[in-house]
């Protein structure tokens, strides 16, 4: 399996439930363990890093948060400043500023003072990306962060992470479930099968029918329309 991510950069992992996505990304920041081969971060490879080394390089949103106490917002975002604090010490103003900033970045300033408890789950996955935003890792790895969002939530958190990603030079990993989305904004999509990439689609390298071919590894009677260098998908009705 060979993936790159590129300072910048916003990739996608599309596949069936069960194919790896998932596993894949924890294999990345050290929470699973690789079989085979060598991942590397920043040219580091990450067997040879401690806990606290590997979340200074990279920023992990899995599926479900674990936070079920009434805790603030504001908080909750300052927990991301943790990889770069010594034991017993507590964030400082920059961080506290720095939080306040990942709030308004997301568009949810008005939440800081909120108890997270009471949020929706949509509001909650917006302040989990601002958490990660604090802790400053240049790789972030998103676990279907649209999936609580409604449609044009969902547009909209793409859109932040691809200025978040070409402003603050990160690179940006995520495992996405609608096609559409990813190639409208993600500058790479991988396909995943059994465990394994079986295509990849680059933005601005791939024909439309390229990349129609590439998803069809995945997704079964989906077809590919171009209209002004834009690429729509749909289904055929022999597909359904």
């Amino acid at each position: 399996m060979d993936l790159e991510v590129k300072e910048g950069e916003i990739c996608a992992l599309l596949g069936e439930n069960g194919s790896g996505k998932s596993t894949l990304l924890r294999i990345i920041c050290g929470i699973e363990n690789a079989a085979e081969g060598r991942i590397l971060l920043s040219g580091k490879n990450i067997q040879n890093l401690s806990a606290k080394e590997r979340a200074r390089f990279t920023a992990y949103l899995p599926q479900r948060f674990g936070v079920y106490f009434d805790t603030g917002v504001l908080d909750i975002v300052l927990m991301g400043a943790n990889t770069n604090l010594k034991f017993g010490q507590t964030p400082t103003r920059a961080h506290i500023r720095r939080a306040h900033e990942a709030l308004n970045y997301l568009h949810i300033s008005h939440l800081a003072q909120a108890n997270y408890m009471y949020l929706s789950e949509g509001e909650k996955q917006m302040v989990m990306i601002a958490r990660c935003i604090v802790q400053g890792a240049p790789l972030l790895l998103f676990d279907e962060p649209d999936s609580s969002l409604d449609v044009n939530n969902r547009y909209h958190l793409m859109r932040i992470l691809y200025r978040l990603a070409a402003e603050e030079k990160l690179g940006a990993l995520l495992v996405l479930h609608d096609p559409q989305l990813a190639l409208a904004y993600c500058d790479k999509v991988y396909l995943l099968k059994d465990g394994k990439i079986c295509a990849k689609i680059e933005k601005g390298v791939s024909s439309a029918d390229a990349v129609e071919k590439s998803l069809r590894q995945v997704f079964s009677g989906i077809k590919v329309y171009e209209k002004e260098g834009e690429l729509f998908l749909g289904y055929g009705r022999e597909s359904l």
